[in-house]
């Protein structure tokens, strides 16, 4: 399973999703407001944090990793 945890700037947790197999996550479930977000992605023992920019309801594709979380 791929376990997909959405925090806000502030770091609490909006939105947790496991994923079997392939899917997608919808972030307006859990994003409602604009701002700066980092997105948690675990599959296995492999961890990888993203930071995204939320505009509204559109959110900003190009993504910034954070390397060795």
């Amino acid at each position: 399973p791929v376990q997909v945890s959405i925090f806000d700037a502030t770091g609490n947790q909006v939105l947790r999703q496991e994923l079997l197999g392939s899917g997608q996550v919808d972030l307006r479930q859990g994003v409602t407001t604009q701002g700066s977000y980092f997105a948690k992605i675990r599959v296995g023992s492999a961890v990888k944090t993203v930071q995204f920019i939320a505009n509204g309801k559109q959110f900003n594709s190009a993504i910034r990793e954070n390397r060795g979380h």
